[in-house]
């Protein structure tokens, strides 16, 4: 009996599920029906061979079937929506099994075609785009391959696209997009002129090279960062648009700045798949694209900023890559914030192949490898950081705070002192 029965029929909606269970009668166990949800999600032959092989575990009112019926029920269940919280904690199907069903999580998503082809209809959204966007299967299959040598899907990629077959999540182009609530401390404005600025969390500990105290094992403060508002102004450390956050104070006058993002607001976070080159002209059009789209099919949900994390949002990229790479010009168009407790570990999995690989001893040939191993041999490390792109003053190639902190800093300086 696999090892994850026992919690589902724990669960309250179990009896449910079994309640209206029909032992061999479920469509999605079969041959024609894998083949044609396959070729619309765009899996590969490999992987289609590999999940007609996998049928022979679901027999009628075997455990398999039983488990597979009670997914997806929750999964489908029109009356009553499963939430990520709970879907996360489904048990992962063990890859080192020689008698489970290894893609059963993608048997199940495969089930939920309809419902989210029926969601895309009601919103009106082109079919296009769930192509896209569920191709992000695939891909996932694929990371978990190269991870264990076997067609499986690992806990980290199930979870992800939870969301892909939920509608919480959209491909637009070469970037996928979501909603989410704003997770860090910064307090993001805008002025009267349009220009951004963001200020630093309260009470944190900043080194001198302007990153959070304490990331990667660096403990080295060299002031404390703070943020407040009076009656007529905003005051904070400034964080530059490369990720640094600045010694000196600066103070916003209320009437000429405006907060438009602080910790828990809803935002537009952008994910870069690893789907091929992170092309520079495609990621602008793809940030031209969101605004549209969720504009026009999700009006009541506005927002006003994308935000994402990553290692590609490491600012010493801008000095360790040529200028005219696609990641170095990424980075110089998005706003960039360090990150409280960042590390290497997503650069690890995503450059080496494992997020406890060693980078010193790594097999380096490509370019990149090869600089990040140079860095790292001179002393030097990596860590992830956080970034910000705006809605309102879209400008692809020129963006609007571009001139900070210069110009602006002494700016805001003269009209708090003026305004005394």
């Amino acid at each position: 009996m696999p090892p994850f029965y026992d919690y589902f029929q724990s669960q309250p909606s179990w009896s449910a599920s079994a309640g209206i269970y029909t032992p061999g009668k479920i469509i999605y166990l079969t041959g024609e029906y894998i083949t044609s949800a396959s070729k619309e999600t765009g899996l590969s032959r490999d992987c289609q061979f590999n999940l007609i092989e996998e049928l022979n575990f679901f027999k009628p009112n075997s455990i398999w079937e039983q488990l597979f019926f009670h997914c997806h029920y929750r999964l489908c269940n029109e009356n009553q929506t499963l939430q990520a919280d709970e879907f996360n904690l489904w048990p992962e199907v063990n890859f080192l099994e020689n008698n489970a069903p290894l893609l059963f999580y993608v048997f199940i998503f495969l089930s939920a075609l309809g419902k989210i082809k029926k969601f895309y209809t009601a919103h009106g959204i082109p079919h296009d785009v769930l192509t896209h966007t569920l191709e992000d299967l695939q891909i996932w299959i694929d990371y978990s391959y190269q991870q264990t040598g076997k067609y499986c899907l690992l806990n980290i990629g199930r979870n992800w696209l939870f969301n892909h077959f939920t509608g919480l999540i959209f491909a637009l182009g070469r970037l996928q997009f979501n909603y989410s609530a704003y997770p860090y401390d910064y307090h993001v404005f805008r002025n009267t002129e349009g220009k951004y600025l963001v200020l630093s969390p309260d009470n944190a500990l900043i080194r001198k090279d302007g990153q959070f105290d304490g990331v990667m094992g660096i403990y080295n403060p060299a002031f404390t960062a703070q943020y407040g508002e009076q009656d007529d102004f905003y005051f904070g450390n400034p964080v530059t648009k490369d990720g640094i956050i600045l010694s000196e104070r600066v103070y916003l006058k209320k009437t000429k700045w405006v907060k438009i993002v602080q910790k828990g607001d809803t935002v537009l976070t952008f994910h870069i798949p690893a789907s091929g080159p992170m092309d520079f002209a495609e990621c602008g059009r793809s940030f031209a694209r969101a605004c549209n789209f969720f504009s026009r099919y999700f009006p009541d949900k506005p927002f006003n900023t994308f935000s994402s994390e990553s290692w590609l949002f490491d600012n010493q990229w801008q000095k360790l890559l040529p200028s005219a790479s696609n990641i170095s010009r990424l980075s110089r168009e998005l706003y960039l914030t360090p990150l409280p407790n960042a590390d290497d570990k997503q650069l690890r999995e995503r450059v080496f192949g494992s997020r406890n690989a060693e980078i010193l001893t790594a097999c380096s040939k490509s370019s990149l490898q090869k600089t990040i191993v140079s860095h790292v041999t001179q002393g030097g490390h990596f860590r992830s950081g956080g970034a910000l792109y705006f809605k309102e003053t879209f400008s692809w190639g020129n963006p609007p705070y571009c001139a900070l902190p210069i110009s602006v800093l002494s700016c805001v300086k003269r009209e708090w002192r003026d305004s005394r």
